[in-house]
C-alpha cells in the first residue's frame, strides 16, 4: 500500500486515494476515515497525497484550497 491512499476491501486491486483537502501519511490505511485533514492554514487541490502545504502570507484555507484575504466566520 502507498501513503495517501486506503484500501477498504482485501484484495482489491489498486488502492482508493485520500480526497482533496486530505492526506495520509501511513500505509496500510484500511478507512477512508483514516486520511487527515488539512490544518487550517493549509491546502491540498489534489487527492492522493501525503502532506499539506502552508498557504503564503495573507491567504487563509478551507482545506481544498488558499484563498486570498482575511477570513470571516
Amino acid at each position: 500500500m502507498l501513503q495517501g491512499a486506503y484500501a477498504n476491501n482485501a484484495g482489491m486491486g489498486a488502492c482508493l486515494n485520500c480526497s482533496i483537502g486530505k492526506y495520509g501519511n501511513q500505509t496500510g490505511q484500511k478507512e477512508e476515515s483514516s486520511c487527515i485533514f488539512c490544518k487550517p492554514g493549509t491546502s491540498n487541490s489534489y487527492s492522493g497525497l501525503t502532506s499539506c502545504v502552508e498557504c503564503a502570507a495573507g491567504r487563509y484555507s478551507r482545506g481544498q484550497k488558499c484563498y486570498r484575504g482575511v477570513r470571516f466566520e
